[in-house]
């Protein structure tokens, strides 16, 4: 098993230990010449090591290391590039039986280690990986040096087989300071001002060292613009939770070019909010004024945050969800946004309500970062990660309503598809565009099922057709972020951002939540028919003005569902066979829905029915027609009418009347 673990001995590819531990670093194909990180404040520890697992390993006793160096104990030298501390062996009490490891840390991350064994002369230390004995300086003091490239703190990339390309320091929080850090076409700033204290769980942390990196984007449903940063942190002090400081830290986005401000830009590209994602919370954050010094013109001779942001729309590169909607310009001038942030790794207060049977949490505490502990401790703390892990992107925010207020509840018969609409909008009510909308069923146990992902359009709503089941059938259109009334219970619907009105130093930061538009359809199986069959007429014949009678009518429901509307039938005279409100009513009936529900009907007895005397001669059918202006909804819309045929003799043609059959 490897004693040593380095970029030059399969660790850490950014970091080194050298002479006299182990030379020719250099040699490494991983030594990067120019990649050297002055920057941090690393600690190194010594620990005593137990007796080997079955696989040869060994690990650092319980308890606390034989001996600790702070960060303040550990020099940097620009000339050389390295970092040394020098160990004063004969301080240790060292057990010349037992083997010693030498960690060096940033934080509680892990970054290299090597294992030495004391010689029984006391003036010489062995290199467990190499074999060689190491003379101590004056006999009892070995430097211990080390050095730390740029990618130290990088996560790798599995597709390269190396770091991720980001930038690390640690800040000296009572001076302040700053990280510049400038990939994928943005330049990213990140400030802490000065007497500045940051605590976790109530402790004070000092040293902190914060990795910047480019993300993915973060995890909502609101039109995102631009690159994504990642600020993560490390530290030694021990707790869970959020990382609290006493001043807000100021993140900017800066990207400039020659040109200067462009009348065109519009009054929703100033709604452009910065957001912080912890975890399941994503906050919108106070505006603040970027600290993009090199455009020129400060931010306070201009108009101030207003005027920045709202050129940002048009110049971080949008992402192709949102892109149609960016005023296009010939020349752009690429200047900043910034928003500022009291706290990582945040933490929430609460949590959206949901729809019964639906599972859709957006806030929530942010879960500590931990490594598993099936592996050892020591590969553990190798591949342990940041403290805090936040992200950063700007997005526009918005809110959500019906289309049209009826569609919260309809009917239909199974089958049916009915258009389901809703509407994203700005703050002032403008249609926004590329919002993601997802349409969820809920379920009585676990999540909802997602059924639909729409993007709004230009006029900003998102659509799509629901297909309609048997009884009751319900949907939710939902948008992480994106607000709703079930946010606002019986208040006006504001998208989740500080409160414009306010000076930018009284904003607060906002929980983006889930919002919820239900619709409900009842899927009507109701089938209403004339179950009797044909009437029977008591003449085939009759006079022009002369009666007959009709013989009594059932009407049934031979559907699954009950009927949900008052019907109404009818007794007409047709020239065909097609029986329709147009034709002559003869007599009608109106029954309540409770005499229709599934499987039950009721009888109708009609009276004496006469015929017009303004009727011509000639063939006719007498027609029961069941809900003449469908008001009912049914599974089957063409089994609502019987006929019989019918003469009808002109007053003074011979010619007996006689029964029907």
């Amino acid at each position: 098993m490897f004693a040593v673990s380095d970029g030059a001995h399969d660790g850490n590819h950014d970091f080194f230990f050298l002479a006299p531990l182990f030379k020719n670093a250099n040699a490494s194909p991983y030594f990067e010449p120019a990649a050297f990180n002055p920057t941090l404040r690393p600690s190194v520890e010594i620990c005593e090591l137990g007796s080997p697992a079955a696989d040869g390993s060994r690990e650092c006793i319980d308890g606390d290391p034989i001996t600790r160096f702070e960060p303040g104990d550990i020099s940097v030298s620009l000339t050389d590039e390295m970092y040394q501390v020098n160990w004063q062996t004969d301080d240790s009490n060292l057990d010349v039986l037992k083997l010693y490891r030498i960690r060096v840390l940033i934080g509680t991350k892990l970054l290299g280690f090597a294992d030495v064994d004391p010689m029984a002369s006391g003036k010489e230390i062995k290199n467990v990986q190499t074999g060689e004995n190491i003379p101590l300086v004056d006999g009892r003091t070995l430097p211990i040096k080390f050095r730390i490239e740029s990618g130290a703190l990088c996560p790798e990339n599995p597709a390269v087989g190396d770091a991720t390309a980001c930038v690390a320091s640690t800040i000296n929080l009572a001076q302040g300071g700053g990280i510049h850090f400038a990939a994928a076409g943005e330049d990213f700033r990140f400030d802490i001002p000065p007497n500045t204290v940051a605590s976790i769980g109530g402790q004070v942390v000092t040293d902190l060292t914060f990795g910047l990196e480019v993300c993915d984007g973060i995890d909502i449903d609101l039109p995102t613009v631009g690159q994504c940063l990642r600020v993560s942190t490390f530290f030694t002090i021990p707790g869970v939770g959020e990382l609290v400081f006493s001043n807000p830290l100021l993140i900017s986005m800066c990207e400039l070019n020659a040109e200067y401000h462009s009348p065109d830009e519009t009054r929703q590209e100033g709604f452009i909010t910065l957001h912080q994602q912890d975890g399941p919370l994503v906050l919108a954050l106070p505006h603040a004024e970027p600290n993009c010094a090199s455009i020129g013109t400060s931010p306070g001779e201009s108009s101030g945050w207003d005027w920045l942001k709202s050129l940002a729309m048009g110049l971080v590169a949008p992402k192709p969800l949102y892109a149609e909607t960016v005023v296009r310009r010939t020349a752009v001038l690429h200047v900043g946004a910034g928003g500022e942030s009291g706290a990582l790794g945040a933490q929430c207060s609460s949590s959206s309500p949901g729809a019964p049977g639906m599972q859709l949490t957006t806030c929530a505490s942010s879960p500590a970062v931990r490594t598993p502990t099936a592996i050892s401790r020591t590969a553990a703390a190798l591949i342990e990660l940041p403290r805090t892990r936040t992200d950063f992107q700007f997005a526009l925010p918005a809110k959500m309503e019906y289309v049209d207020p009826a569609d919260a509840s309809r009917t239909a018969t199974p089958g049916a598809s009915l258009p389901t609409r809703v509407k994203v909008t700005d703050w002032d009510g403008a249609p926004v565009r590329g919002a993601r909308v997802r349409f969820i069923t809920p379920s009585i146990e676990g999540p909802g099922i997602e059924i639909a992902t729409v993007l709004s359009n230009d006029e900003g709503v998102a659509e799509f057709s629901w297909t309609i089941a048997a009884g009751v059938n319900a949907v939710v259109a939902t948008g992480r972020g994106i607000a709703a009334q079930n946010n606002y219970p019986g208040g006006t619907v504001r998208p989740f951002m500080p409160d414009i009105s306010l000076p930018t130093d009284q904003q607060q930061p906002v929980n983006l939540r889930l919002g919820l538009i239900p619709f409900a359809a009842s899927g009507l199986d109701a089938d209403l028919i004339i179950s009797s069959g044909a009437p029977t007429l008591s003449l085939s014949s009759v006079l022009v003005g002369g009666g007959l009678v009709v013989s009594p009518v059932t009407i049934f429901n031979r559907g699954s569902t009950d009927a949900t509307d008052r019907v109404t039938s009818g007794v007409y005279l047709s020239r065909d066979a097609v029986i329709t409100p147009s034709d002559v009513l003869l007599a009608s009936t109106v029954s309540d829905p409770a005499v229709l529900s599934a499987g039950h009907g009721f009888s109708w007895t009609t009276s004496n029915i006469r015929i017009p005397a303004t009727t011509a001669p000639g063939l006719y059918y007498i027609g029961i027609l069941v809900d003449v202006t469908n008001a009912q909804v049914e599974s089957n819309e063409t089994n609502n009418s019987v006929t019989k045929p019918l003469t009808v003799v002109g007053v003074g043609l011979p010619g007996p009347s006689r029964s029907a059959p």
